[in-house]
């Protein structure tokens, strides 16, 4: 295989010859996660320099491994981040903020954006004692796009990082049935968590609002607008306008008896006024 996949051969294939060789893609993966990462090399023109690649990606290329399970193997008693605080996006923040810890506190992620400066920043904490950054300056946004679309299917493996790729810091979304995990690298350091369903959904959710406002990427911008509830109006053939002016009538007339019955007690009855 490691002959068949030299790196000379990966960058001569055309697309027909990719989408064949993905079908021998082992493991849960979508095989077109791989064909499509080779395109993505390709495109960049990392392809030719995959000898500096870690070789966790050479061997993954080389249809060596099952990237699932080989990271899997790593995060065996990886936390479990279920708890979600996010920030408003608003144009008036000059950093957004999200995080996710465990049940127990004892371990977070967080994420933490800066529009001015086209900055995301990934960083992970383990009781309050450690913390791991990773940074991500000035993420394309067609990358964006196409990570937060992958990151929101039922089953595969998303890749976030920058027009550097490997050499600069980077992450690994891989959803699972349950869970999704969540690896990061640096040249001198690597972190993973496990992120529930729900919460690595709201967080897709999020990252699409901080990356795309309206007005800058694509959306279409909306004036601004406030719904306010519009009182009913009844038809002309409603008969509620009658049934309310014979009600205010009713009240009236027992309101002014009332008044009678206070100044002279002597006059009143038990009488009832009927509705």
């Amino acid at each position: 295989m490691d002959e068949l996949l030299s790196l000379e051969k990966l960058a001569r294939m055309s697309n027909t010859e990719l989408a064949e060789l993905a079908q021998k893609v082992r493991g849960r993966l979508n095989n077109e996660d791989w064909q499509q990462f080779v395109q993505d090399l390709r495109v960049s023109g990392h392809v030719h320099s995959l000898e500096s690649a870690p070789l966790l990606i050479q061997r993954y290329l080389r249809l060596d491994i099952d990237l699932d399970r080989e990271l899997s193997k790593r995060s065996t008693n990886a936390p479990l981040l279920s708890s979600l605080v996010l920030s408003r996006p608003s144009p008036n923040e000059r950093q957004f903020l999200a995080r996710i810890s465990s049940q127990d506190n004892a371990a977070s992620m967080e994420v933490e954006i800066d529009p001015q400066a086209d900055t995301t920043n990934i960083a992970f904490t383990v009781k309050s004692m450690l913390t791991l950054r990773f940074n991500l300056p000035v993420l394309d946004l067609e990358e964006r796009r196409v990570f937060v679309e992958k990151a929101r299917r039922e089953l595969g493996i998303a890749f976030l990082w920058t027009r550097e790729r490997w050499e600069s810091d980077y992450l690994i979304f891989i959803r699972q049935d349950y869970f999704s995990r969540v690896y990061a690298f640096s040249r001198n350091t690597e972190a993973t968590a496990r992120i529930t369903t729900q919460a690595m959904g709201d967080l897709m959710h999020w990252l699409e609002r901080c990356w795309f406002p309206r007005g800058k990427g694509g959306r279409t911008r909306r004036t601004q607008q406030v719904d306010v509830p519009q009182p009913l109006i009844p038809t002309a053939s409603s008969t509620q306008p009658k049934r309310s002016e014979e009600l205010r009538r009713m009240i009236e007339e027992w309101q002014l008896k009332q008044a009678r019955e206070k100044d002279n007690p002597s006059e009143g009855d038990n009488s009832s006024i009927s509705w």
